[in-house]
């Protein structure tokens, strides 16, 4: 099982014993409202599927980068977990994201050290140019995070996303590898 340790967040292989924490967390939560909120969700949770999911895999067929690791308090708390995605695979444009369910470890700095050994994770295991990170303008944490890594604004497409009838900028962040190399060592929980 992988495992990456910060200073207060570990980032870890998926376990079986995580399905509870999926299901309360799909029934509902103030989360949802920040995590693609213009997405139509359906309220069920097929049970059976997400079971599926979380079915035991060997390590060996895991790939590096993983492609979603579970979010772990340094205590052993579950409190969500990030991802990573393809845009293009032919021109290597992958994106990453996270998501903290556990409303009440919000504003701490839990997701900004997440994020950041995530972002080096996926960098360190690959040969990526760039990884890139989009979000909306009415979610100020996940800006401030963006921001507090280094990641830059490379495009704002302007009132986007409607929230709740009121209109949002769709905004999408990049770091280089470059970029990465050279701030990694500032980031709160990466080994220096």
């Amino acid at each position: 099982m992988l495992a990456i340790n910060g200073d207060r967040v570990v980032l870890r292989d998926r376990d079986h014993s995580d399905l509870g924490d999926y299901l309360r967390w799909f029934k509902g939560g103030e989360w949802q409202k920040w995590d693609a909120p213009w997405e139509d969700l359906s309220p069920v949770v097929d049970e059976a599927e997400m079971i599926m999911q979380f079915a035991p895999r060997s390590p060996k067929d895991l790939p590096l980068p993983r492609r979603t690791m579970e979010v772990d308090t340094a205590e052993g708390q579950h409190i969500g977990w990030v991802s990573r995605y393809w845009i293009d695979r032919k021109t290597d444009w992958l994106e990453v994201g996270i998501n903290l369910p556990e409303a009440g470890l919000w504003g701490c700095g839990l997701g900004t050290e997440a994020l950041a050994l995530w972002t080096d994770h996926v960098f360190s295991e690959t040969d990526l140019v760039r990884v890139g990170l989009r979000t909306w303008s009415g979610n100020h944490r996940m800006l401030r995070v963006a921001c507090k890594l280094g990641f830059a604004v490379e495009a704002r497409f302007r009132k986007a996303r409607v929230v709740e009838g009121r209109r949002y900028d769709s905004v999408a962040y990049g770091m280089l590898r470059e970029e990465w190399e050279r701030l990694r060592t500032g980031w709160p929980g990466v080994d220096r």
